[in-house]
């Protein structure tokens, strides 16, 4: 009899949340049974039919009835809120129902723009790929959001099945961008592959069409050692009349393959500032002492940004090293100019011989109260309010905002300091006199060397049976690394950021600091 009256309610009653709390009410009771969810399917009301799928799905175990519903609902629903329960159903369905479903879901070109559905759809179609590259194939091609047919090809990559994606790629004209882009995914981070059999004639009819696909074509048949595609990157990075984007990506590819001719062009491309940085990154993949003392030599005329990305690049290997801790030496660089965290890693490619130019490097005495109450006594209210933050700003950039993200600049490898407790002047002492006292494990640095003799120091973003990608200072981009080419990898029980941090500072210069750091806001920070 209960459950009569509350069949009754889901039926006649109007309001929503009342009939929702009676389903979910019948659900836990067993007062309801897949039939009954089977009718709701057909509901008036969206969040009735979308309760109804989870419903269904909450033991993986649809009724067949269920699932043939599911296919005519994927396909002419007019609610983004159902679909969006079906795409979430799918990783509850078993492997062969789930294709029709999802065929029918990636025809919705207006789910294209809402943030949860596309990525959401991914979820249920990723594990079925591998197992049938065809269907995935077919998928991509029926498919009308951008994201599921890129990530298809990505997966399709990955799992080795290139010949099969290339003769897609040759002949699909609609999608044929999106497919090399994720080609190009699941390639990254790899370099002298072995190219498809089918490569070579599909990449000629792509460089006929003076268009982006044939680009991303370009760059991937560099991956696969083709010396006109690496011509052909070196040209577009002379030619100053291309986009500054298509030049960069052209200087990493080259780079990254460490092209011959590329380097003997990075001296006098020092000379163009749209490119500069790029270029002083890119020496670092050229184990070469002369291009490391062109740097040197060209320092002083270099950016504040630029001097950053000098010290960064001479930090990468023992040879750039040893020159760096000369250039110390010698005053050439200001000790000042070089972060800490820098001086960490010439200690680990350098030895010894860096800590006597240095001297120790943490720098912080043992008795961290005596440097919490210095500081407190330091960074009275009345001193911070008269502070300059000009200059507290300059100190920002030079000590911390290659790390650190604030209000929308800086760096990525430790937290971001907008919605910090940065009014809290003990909270910030806390941090950064004693950074090692708390570390979450997704801060904890770690060193990566290969093979080639480059180190790498940064926090972990991503890994996979491929490659590891780490989150370096003054990058917005991680770095991606080939396993194969890594020899040793440590993680430590050590914060990115170094204690003694701002122990070389002055008085002025600390209160300065921790004053831009209080007061800062957007408007601000321009």
């Amino acid at each position: 009899e209960i459950f009569d009256k509350l069949f009754n309610i889901l039926e006649s009653e109007k309001d929503v949340d009342y009939r929702l709390r009676v389903l979910w009410t019948l659900h836990i009771t067993g007062g309801i049974n897949s039939n009954d969810l089977v009718k709701l399917l057909h509901d008036d009301n969206e969040y009735i039919r979308s309760w109804s799928i989870q419903l269904l799905c909450e033991d993986m175990s649809p009724p067949i009835s269920a699932i043939r519903n599911f296919i005519k609902m994927a396909k002419n629903d007019p609610s983004p809120v159902v679909r969006l329960y079906l795409a979430s159903a799918l990783q509850r369905i078993k492997p062969k129902n789930r294709w029709m479903i999802a065929e029918n879901l990636v025809k919705h070109s207006v789910d294209t723009a809402d943030h949860n559905i596309p990525k959401i759809l991914w979820y249920g179609i990723e594990p079925l790929i591998q197992d049938n590259p065809r269907m995935a194939l077919r998928l991509s091609n029926l498919s009308s959001i951008p994201l599921i047919i890129r990530h298809i090809s990505r997966r399709l990559t990955v799992a080795n099945q290139l010949e099969m994606l290339v003769n897609e790629i040759g002949r699909n004209d609609k999608n044929r961008k999106l497919l090399l882009l994720g080609m190009r995914d699941g390639l990254d981070g790899q370099n002298n592959l072995i190219a498809p059999k089918n490569w070579v004639k599909t990449y000629r009819e792509l460089r006929k069409n003076n268009d982006e696909s044939g680009s991303i074509a370009l760059e991937l048949s560099l991956k696969f050692g083709d010396e006109v595609a690496a011509a052909t990157l070196l040209e577009t990075i002379l030619d100053k009349n291309n986009t500054l984007t298509d030049r960069q990506r052209a200087i990493r590819s080259l780079a990254i393959k460490r092209d011959s001719d590329f380097k003997n062009k990075l001296e006098s491309l020092l000379l163009d500032k749209s490119i500069r940085k790029d270029i002083i990154r890119a020496i670092v993949h050229f184990e070469n002492d002369y291009l490391g003392e062109i740097l040197l030599k060209r320092y002083s005329n270099f950016t504040h940004e630029e001097k950053l990305e000098v010290i960064h690049t001479l930090s990468s290997r023992p040879n750039y090293g040893s020159l760096l801790t000369q250039a110390i030496n010698s005053g050439a660089i200001k000790r000042h100019e070089v972060p800490v965290y820098i001086a960490r890693i010439l200690l680990r490619i350098v030895g010894n011989r860096f800590l006597e130019v240095w001297g120790p490097i943490e720098g912080i005495s043992p008795d961290k109260e005596e440097k919490f109450a210095k500081y407190q006594k330091l960074l009275t209210n009345k001193a911070l309010d008269e502070a300059n933050l000009y200059n507290g700003k300059q100190i920002f950039n030079q000590t911390c905002m290659s790390c650190h993200k604030l209000h929308g600049d800086g760096g990525l490898v430790g937290p971001d300091l907008t919605g910090a407790n940065r009014t809290d002047i003990n909270y910030l002492l806390g941090n950064i006199v004693t950074p090692n006292a708390i570390i979450r494990d997704d801060y904890k640095m770690t060193i990566v060397s290969t093979h080639d003799g480059m180190v790498y120091s940064g926090v972990i973003k991503s890994e996979n049976k491929h490659y590891l990608e780490l989150r370096v200072a003054n990058s917005q981009e991680p770095v991606k690394i080939p396993k194969s080419q890594i020899m040793d990898r440590e993680v430590t029980a050590m914060s990115m950021m170094p204690e003694g941090l701002i122990e070389h500072l002055s008085d002025s210069q600390i209160i300065n600091l921790f004053s831009y750091l209080r007061k800062i806001t957007p408007a601000q920070q321009e």
